[in-house]
């Protein structure tokens, strides 16, 4: 049962962005472009203890005259002395539907699960309507707001059901500000609230990115990640500070 909710699920993330790729040129013309960085960090500890650890992202978006295509697909893996001990995947698909230059509905799909925490999966379906706020050259700020409907399971009972499906309510914020020709500041925020339980999931992500050549940055991150609902032995806000290598194409 849970797994085919979760293949239900994950075609839903990934059908309106292969449905509007497949399309092609129906709502614009000319040939799709596909832009996007490949995100790779590494650390590894020796001497007392042995460990690795592996963090990576791709970012993909095609950009049309109607509507535009984010993927966003993370992993974060790590390894105590042969012993794996940290295990994460995320995947997020949105397309973005433009009335104007300023206003846009939206469908979001999004997958995480984490292997060694609480959570066992997660994902969502989310449509709504978004807004660029504020715009200044490069510099904007995107705003959008939307219902949909949740599908939580954890591997341990927490303070309300064991698995939480019901609608949710999400609220986002996108801002990106570049520095200079070369370093951009980024700040990202979102938000779902499940109406039924009233549990809200929160993540914030601030990051600084500085050009190394024509395809290649650094980039520092501070990810700061919230649950309202997790088990007695556990924390409910995780944070993640970060250097990675980017290759931009």
């Amino acid at each position: 049962m849970h797994t085919a909710r979760i293949l239900i699920v994950m075609l839903l993330v990934m059908a309106p962005g292969m449905a509007m790729s497949a399309s092609g040129g129906l709502l614009s013309g000319g040939q799709s472009v596909w832009e996007g960085e490949v995100e790779l960090g590494i650390l590894i500890d020796s001497g007392n203890t042995d460990a690795t650890t592996l963090k990576g992202m791709l970012y993909l978006q095609q950009e049309r005259s109607a509507w535009r295509n984010s993927i966003r697909a993370s992993t974060r893996y790590r390894k105590v002395e042969d012993e794996t001990t940290e295990q994460k995947y995320y995947l997020s698909n949105q397309t973005d539907f433009k009335f104007n230059e300023t206003d846009y509905s939206f469908v979001r799909g999004r997958y995480d699960s984490d292997r060694f925490a609480a959570l066992d999966y997660r994902a969502s379906v989310v449509s709504g309507y978004g807004r660029r706020a504020w715009q200044r050259g490069e510099r904007y700020l995107d705003l959008s707001l939307g219902l949909g409907y949740s599908v939580t399971e954890y591997k341990v009972p927490t303070t309300s059901d064991e698995e939480n499906d019901g609608l949710v309510s999400r609220l986002a914020l996108d801002l990106v500000y570049p520095l200079s020709i070369n370093a951009e500041f980024r700040q990202q925020a979102s938000t779902e609230i499940n109406m039924d339980s009233h549990e809200s999931i929160s993540q914030s992500i601030t990051s600084v990115q500085a050009s190394v050549g024509q395809t290649f940055a650094l980039k520092v991150s501070y990810i700061v990640e919230r649950d309202s609902d997790v088990p007695a032995d556990r924390a409910n806000t995780d944070t993640e500070t970060s250097l990675t290598l980017l290759y931009e194409f």
